[in-house]
């Protein structure tokens, strides 16, 4: 790795400074976000930058040519709107809330619902304060079982494995660390992301991936029940053809508990502000962005006409 410099992912904090000004990123635990924070996003999309919210691959959320100050970040009055939204709600921690999750666990599909699992891991992580030296690329995931977010370029994963009696598959980079008890998943992931930081080092020529370490990353024994037939050997092969994205194209689905879910194809992967609130007003629930660049629109007690962008 010939890596000589330390990672730019933009943030709340840090935006990027594109050709049409600064661009902000709102991580988005899991792609959720209540329709009062998305509605307030689309009224500061519109205050403060050009009135378009872009969906990232990440299932964040993106503003462009963002209103700044001398220090290239910016105004406080926007930043002060999104930490009484809960939407940073640490600035150590703008850079690295980078959580992805099945986007219909617990709803459609998988395993377990790890709806609870997310909310933990992202409190654990912001409770610490060393976590928030993590890279701005640095990716952990939670799986359902249904292989949707458990892909290339996660760094720490758990997937869930043996049905809703199973337990959670730690996957470090291209490694199975072994298979935990879901109540120690969120310990053994945070235990691993402190390795990772140990075995990384500082500098810019720090590794920004666990793909990128001399070693395999290894959590501590007390968290694994059983594991591969040899310490840090490769995962298993996941199916990452996206067969299991059942979220990635608009329609209607028909959830576990008799509701309906709405997915919505955002045009080229960008939502006006107006389309946001519209958006909004029709949840009545949260709204879920996800990798492909879609919206659910979740618990929806009957089937809706499809909403269009």
């Amino acid at each position: 790795m010939d890596r000589t410099r330390v990672d730019r992912c933009p943030g709340v904090l840090r935006p990027w400074p594109a050709d049409d000004g600064a661009l902000v990123r709102l991580r988005l635990p899991g792609g959720r976000i209540t329709p009062d924070q998305l509605r307030l996003v689309a009224d500061l999309a519109d205050a403060y930058g050009v009135g378009r919210l872009s969906l990232t691959s990440r299932a964040n959320l993106q503003l462009r040519s963002v209103a700044v100050g001398p220090d290239g970040r910016p105004v406080e009055a926007f930043t002060a709107a999104l930490e009484r939204a809960h939407l940073l709600p640490s600035r150590a921690h703008d850079l690295v809330r980078n959580l992805a999750c099945s986007p219909l666990t617990g709803r459609v599909g998988g395993a377990v619902d790890l709806r609870p699992v997310l909310a933990a891991l992202d409190a654990a992580l912001l409770a610490d304060e060393r976590l928030a030296g993590l890279p701005g690329k640095f990716l952990l995931a939670l799986d359902d079982g249904s292989y949707d977010v458990a892909g290339d370029g996660v760094d720490l994963a758990a997937i869930a494995t043996g049905g809703s009696g199973g337990g959670a598959r730690l996957v470090a980079g291209e490694h199975d660390t072994g298979v935990v008890a879901w109540p120690d998943a969120v310990p053994a992931l945070i235990d691993l992301a402190h390795a990772f930081l140990d075995a990384a080092g500082t500098g810019p020529s720090a590794p920004w991936h666990v793909r990128e370490l001399p070693h395999p990353l290894r959590p501590r024994p007390r968290f694994v029940e059983s594991g591969p037939d040899s310490p840090g050997g490769f995962a298993p092969q996941l199916d990452t053809s996206g067969t299991g994205q059942v979220w990635a194209r608009a329609g209607v689905l028909a959830q576990r508990d008799g509701r309906y879910a709405h997915v919505i194809k955002a045009p080229e992967g960008v939502v006006t502000a107006d389309a946001a609130r519209t958006i909004a007003a029709s949840a009545v629930a949260e709204v879920i962005v996800t990798p492909a660049r879609t919206v659910v629109l979740p618990d929806l007690p009957t089937e809706r006409p499809e909403i269009r962008l």
